[in-house]
């Protein structure tokens, strides 16, 4: 393996990889940082286990004191195409001592419902950021927790937290306690979301199945089965009434959650896969991120053209969406900003967050990541927005005029080595 900034070219089994040495490493010490297949595969679920087999056994060659597995690696490629898939970074050292700081990748983010907590998905650990006195609570789950936390969720009354690190887990976040773990963990978890009354959670990942429970029963969960690939996104709809997942088989699913039947299957014609899936707060639209080479945009759905009526013969066209360019910004997820002034947010792979009106038209560019973007997230009145990012640190951002407030950031995984570092005030 080549030393200093050089990349190194290796291959194990299935993964052909590259490996970036750390600034303060030595010998052997790096980051196994991006990965492609050996071979043209289908990507079905049983892929990602093989490939992470793989890359373990890579890291096994660098005599590790110990490997760190990140799920939000975009650096995949398949038949020369780039997909936005979560794969595995895997960081190894040989030094026994004066561990090197490692952040890894964010691509989990939730306001609790009072805005006061910010929860951030860490390695093992959900990371619970005090917002009002700009400290780290705890790091819930520590201990209990198995691997990358790749989604969150709280419920609507901020007294359970929903985590997905392979299996989906209920914590508590005053107590920062496991209290449940959800169904048997038959593949990777990517995507959590809450009903509005807090009564079911919805869980969909690796094996395209869109898992329902009903929160304080034993019984199974119901299992909605129409996609055909990994389901990257989730979002109820204000009302309740719909149930929208995106994935990367290049459809959203919309389900009706009185009887959990499929009400549409969005788009008509998408190139790409869906990234993210967000409804507008006032229930009117449905807004998705497609992103790939031949289509990088954010598509609007009317929610209303179900009620539409047919007109001299014709039938509305429910299918119908409304597709937005993001230019440079290959969209990996979008949130609507609540409160007096809503609006769309966009995590891009162009190391930026950005703000954009009804009409894709760009509001603020919020600079300062110094990788891609993989989430962003807003508080319940839209006056603090979140965004995490491959660099490893959480941004927070001024709702009213979209500024820096804070980097966030844990300096060693799994430890209490965290920073709150606020913005400069700008002088007057």
């Amino acid at each position: 393996m080549k030393t200093g900034s050089e990349w190194a070219g290796e291959s194990e089994g299935l993964a052909q990889y590259r490996i970036r040495p750390l600034p303060d490493g030595r010998g052997s010490e790096g980051l196994i940082e991006t990965a492609a297949l050996t071979e043209p595969r289908p990507l079905g679920s049983g892929l990602r286990a093989e490939f992470r087999r793989s890359l373990e056994t890579a890291c096994s060659t660098f005599t590790c004191k110990q490997s760190y597995h990140s799920d939000e690696d975009a650096g995949l490629f398949w038949w020369g195409r780039r997909f936005r898939l979560p794969m595995i970074a895997l960081m190894c050292w040989t030094a026994m001592a004066a561990e090197p700081s490692i952040r890894l990748p964010i691509s989990a983010l939730a306001f609790s419902p009072d805005s006061k907590t910010l929860a951030a998905g860490g390695y093992q650990e959900v990371l619970l950021w005090d917002l009002a006195n700009a400290k780290l609570a705890r790091r819930a789950g520590a201990g209990n927790l198995t691997g990358q936390i790749r989604a969150l969720a709280y419920n609507n009354d901020g007294k359970l937290l929903a985590a997905a690190d392979g299996p989906v887990r209920l914590l508590d976040p005053a107590t920062g306690q496991v209290t449940a773990t959800l169904g048997d963990a038959k593949d990777e978890t990517f995507a959590l979301a809450f009903s509005p009354d807090g009564k079911i959670l919805a869980a969909g990942g690796a094996d395209a199945v869109v898992r329902i429970w009903t929160i304080g029963e034993s019984a199974k969960p119901i299992e909605l089965k129409a996609h055909t690939d990994w389901i990257t996104s989730l979002a109820f709809s204000p009302n309740g009434k719909m149930l929208a997942s995106g994935s990367n088989d290049r459809t959203v699913q919309v389900w009706d959650t009185s009887d959990w039947k499929p009400i549409v299957s969005l788009p008509q014609t998408v190139s790409e896969p869906v990234t993210g899936v967000a409804f507008s707060p006032d229930n009117t639209g449905l807004n998705f991120t497609v992103a790939g080479p031949d289509e990088r945009s954010i598509r609007v759905w009317r929610t209303d053209v179900l009620e539409q009526k047919e007109v001299n013969g014709r039938k509305p066209n429910i299918k119908f969406t409304r597709p937005f360019d993001t230019g440079s910004c290959l969209p990996q997820s979008v949130a609507w900003v609540g409160g007096p002034r809503p609006r769309v947010l966009l995590a891009c792979t162009d190391k930026t967050a950005r703000a954009i009106n009804a009409n894709g038209g760009t509001l603020a560019t919020m600079n300062g990541h110094q990788d891609w973007v993989y989430i962003v997230t807003a508080n319940a009145y839209g006056t603090q927005l979140a965004s995490g990012s491959a660099d490893g640190t959480v941004r927070l951002w001024n709702g009213a005029d979209h500024t820096p407030l804070a980097v966030l950031m844990q300096i060693r995984p799994r430890t209490d080595e965290c920073v709150w570092v606020p913005a400069p005030v700008k002088k007057k």
